[in-house]
């Protein structure tokens, strides 16, 4: 899938010039920029298409410890990508609203903040629960959707379980604040629909759940 140069996420770090049609991630589109943008224009390890693809062919590329060959695998907030060939990695982050990438090392390597979006009850009574990267694990853990976990890619185990609860540091993942951190206040009650309350510097803003991720 395709969209315009000028109807583009506000997030992807990018010229509106060029081309007039540029490809989109294969789902998450809103929220994720494909790991095609992220090799040739954020991490410059190649200059067009064509090579980004043969360096997916070659198997050169993980993304949470898992090998990717598609182009438009979608890359979000806190991923961690992999480079086999250099043995370098990097996360992806947010910052001035426009995904970058950060390089990191030792245990933050294997190591990742990741959304509890849902759960459900299977076989033997055992929990699911889906992860905002597209990821499902079963757990024992009292864990609630909205909470976050930081999970170990190594052994795909829980290694800490962040509330959201009041006073939780959260960040935002998307929109006019994306990449700030703020402190969670409380749930407010409206007609339509719940308004989760962060106070972001001097100010309070209302955000629904989708927007927001417990970090710390």
């Amino acid at each position: 899938m395709h969209t315009t140069r000028s109807e583009m996420p506000k997030s992807w770090p990018m010229s509106k010039k060029g081309t007039k049609y540029i490809g989109v991630s294969r789902h998450a589109k809103n929220s994720s920029i494909p790991i095609l943008k992220i090799v040739k224009d954020i991490m410059k390890i190649a200059q067009t298409r064509k090579e980004v693809k043969q360096i997916l062919k070659n198997k050169d590329l993980f993304v949470n410890n898992k090998r990717i060959s598609d182009e438009r695998f979608p890359i979000q907030i806190d991923d961690i990508i992999s480079n086999e060939k250099t043995g370098k990695k990097y996360r992806a982050r947010i910052k001035d609203k426009k995904f970058y990438v950060e390089e990191i090392s030792g245990k933050d390597a294997d190591k990742k903040i990741v959304k509890v979006t849902g759960k459900k009850t299977i076989l033997n009574g055992k929990i699911q629960l889906n992860l905002r990267d597209g990821q499902n694990i079963l757990s024992e853990e009292p864990i609630a959707v909205g909470d976050s976990i930081v999970l170990d890619l190594k052994t795909k185990k829980i290694d800490k379980i962040l509330q959201l609860k009041e006073k939780c540091i959260v960040e935002i993942l998307s929109g006019q604040y994306a990449g700030k951190k703020g402190i969670f206040v409380k749930i407010e009650e409206r007609k339509r629909k719940n308004v989760y309350l962060i106070k972001l510097d001097k100010k309070e803003i209302g955000l629904s759940l989708d927007l927001i991720k417990v970090t710390e």
